[in-house]
């Protein structure tokens, strides 16, 4: 192929990607990054931990007790720190589970546990759920039934007609779209009667409510049945996620998500 002819069919491309932005900021849809001025009234940083000068201090300190820059490799190769082992035991005591697993990020942790997790099942997710659980739900190609916010007696009645053994249902424990709270003991009953397993995202929980800020299934009598995510950037000022349940899930994800086998530490 010629390179005027190349030149062409690269220039379709970026022409249409021009187009679809012109049309973006005719609707007053056109995202632009801007570095933030003034008091933050809009970020998730709750407890103003970002800048905290005793934990900046204590980074400063764990970096000069060779604490590594980088990984350098996927856990499962020569990543896995004992940095790494002594936050897992130390997140998985703080919010009372039998096992925890650190991810890069909230959405990764998301997007792997649900695709990894909820292959071969039928999906009961909250119309107002996070983009993550969204994608998650849709990478896992499995049924999912959006069920009207909060709404207990159609998910119950949803639960009921379905007859697949699999059962997933997933929900964020404070929601980020509006700011209420799900009920997490109604959904912990109904997972129960209808053998389902019940996915919580803590991320706007986690360091705030709960019994030490640990979340809001903390309270919770019966756990076994619940998976929940506790993404470390917004409350805890930290990068990172982790998946929180029985001591099997550790080593399931381990063994079976590809989010966390093939990405570096």
């Amino acid at each position: 192929m010629k390179q005027k002819e190349m030149t062409k069919n690269i220039s379709f491309y970026l022409t249409k990607w021009e187009k679809e932005l012109t049309q973006l900021a005719h609707q007053n849809l056109n995202r632009k990054l801007k570095t933030p001025k003034g008091l933050d009234f809009s970020s998730n940083d709750y407890l103003s931990l970002t800048h905290h000068a005793g934990i900046r201090k204590s980074l400063i300190q764990a970096l000069k007790k060779d604490l590594p820059l980088s990984a350098g490799a996927s856990r499962l190769i020569r990543g896995h720190t004992p940095w790494h082992k002594e936050t897992e035991q130390l997140f998985q005591r703080y919010v009372g589970r039998k096992s925890a697993l650190f991810f890069s990020s909230g959405y990764m942790a998301n997007l792997g546990l649900i695709q990894t997790l909820c292959k071969n099942s039928v999906i009961f997710s909250d119309q107002m759920n996070h983009a993550s659980l969204i994608d998650g739900c849709r990478l896992s190609r499995s049924p999912c039934h959006i069920y009207p916010h909060k709404d207990m007696n159609t998910l119950e009645h949803l639960l009921k007609k379905e007859r697949q053994k699999n059962k997933m249902i997933i929900t964020e424990s404070l929601f980020s779209m509006d700011g209420d709270f799900a009920p997490l003991q109604e959904l912990s009953e109904l997972a129960l009667k209808y053998q389902a397993l019940l996915i919580v995202d803590e991320a706007h929980a986690t360091g705030i409510y709960g019994p030490k800020g640990n979340g809001l299934c903390g309270p919770l009598r019966e756990k076994e049945h619940i998976i929940s995510i506790h993404p470390c950037g917004k409350a805890m000022a930290a990068n990172g996620a982790f998946i929180a349940g029985p001591a099997i899930l550790k080593k399931y994800l381990i063994n079976k998500c590809r989010a966390f086998i093939y990405t570096t530490a």
